[in-house]
């Protein structure tokens, strides 16, 4: 009877020991347990966990009894984890979003850009492509010159990449079939799977990786049909609210970045920066349609898309269309903001 009061109480110290780690072993960079109420998966875990210490207590405690001193000290020790637990979750949730550090990530983007026009006689970058190369001869401007050889983490997709993503993935890998629904994807996945949608050719077998060769760092969305090497891009504009489909997932925590020319120039006098915020925050109006298409369109290498990925610039008589379009911060520079 001892031996078993012993094995009792070993699991239910287990237990909490799993609870405990729940809080405190994901990366600080993937930041998890800020979507504990908005991911049903984190949740469903989490109460797993304190399901089967509750069920083992009750056990323990039928067996043998709820006086001894062992006893006590297993409940004060259920009662300090999952306390200190949800302690770490709402230390998690209120100071540390992710969207608070992927602006500070876009600042850095915007700081190496400036760099770039410093050096280059107030002429900003063509075009960017971010994630990473794996050549001596990058094609991304702020690679070429080490002003950004590596783009910052994506925190969003860090978020889902996380110790729970393993799992699932190891639990596709023994039963594909169980779960097959696109809420199951890390959005490591789901940028994958929009990357083969689009034929972004930036990607696996390219020197040039546009979110990376773990789809875990910020690329830029948004094509330019005026150059040749910038021409694919994703249909930004089309984004949903709320919805978890591919496209709104794989968005969150990208960004668009637009070099600007002023009229008859043949150089970038200018840029604007956004930065795509989570799927269920419907963000600034910052997109607009322009009737017959503009020269700032980001329209894809079919011609789709004309007129509906057009930056709002009011200095030039672009104007908001009324519908947020899930960007949650604008950095710009240059023409015509410094006329």
């Amino acid at each position: 009877m001892k031996h078993l009061e012993r094995l009792f109480t070993t699991a239910i110290v287990i237990e909490c020991l799993l609870l405990a780690l729940f809080a405190v072993i994901s990366r600080p960079d993937s930041l998890m347990l800020e979507y504990l109420v908005r991911d049903a998966r984190v949740g469903v875990l989490l109460l797993v966990f304190l399901v089967l210490i509750i069920l083992i207590l009750i056990v323990n405690l039928i067996l043998f009894g709820r006086g001894s001193l062992r006893m006590r000290a297993v409940v004060w020790l259920v009662i300090a984890a999952c306390v200190g637990s949800s302690g770490a979750v709402s230390v998690r949730v209120i100071n540390h979003p992710w969207p608070v550090w992927a602006k500070q990530s876009l600042h850095a983007i915007q700081l190496a850009v400036e760099r770039y026009a410093d050096d280059n006689d107030g002429r900003y970058p063509e075009f960017l492509i971010g994630g990473e190369s794996t050549s001596s001869h990058a094609m991304d401007s702020l690679q070429k010159g080490d002003y950004l050889p590596t783009y910052p983490q994506n925190l969003a997709v860090m978020l889902r990449l996380c110790e729970l993503d393993q799992l699932y993935r190891f639990i596709r890998s023994v039963f594909p079939s169980l779960i097959q629904s696109p809420y199951y994807r890390s959005q490591g996945e789901d940028v994958a799977a929009l990357q083969e949608a689009y034929d972004d050719p930036y990607t696996e077998g390219h020197s040039a990786k546009r979110f990376g060769a773990t789809f875990e760092q910020m690329g830029n969305v948004v094509a330019d049909h005026r150059l040749e090497d910038a021409k694919w891009g994703y249909p930004f504009w089309n984004r949903e609210s709320g919805s978890r489909d591919t496209l709104t997932v794989a968005l969150q925590g990208q960004f668009y970045y637009k070099a600007l020319y002023k009229p008859g120039s043949d150089n970038p006098d200018g840029y604007i920066l956004m930065l795509f915020g989570d799927y269920g925050n419907e963000g600034q109006d910052t997109l607009t349609i322009v009737p017959g298409g503009h020269e700032f369109d980001g329209r894809l290498p079919d011609g789709t898309g004309i007129g509906m990925g057009v930056p709002v610039i009011p200095e030039l008589g672009l104007e908001p269309d009324g519908k947020p379009d899930g960007v949650i911060i604008v950095l710009h520079g240059g023409w015509p903001w410094e006329e």
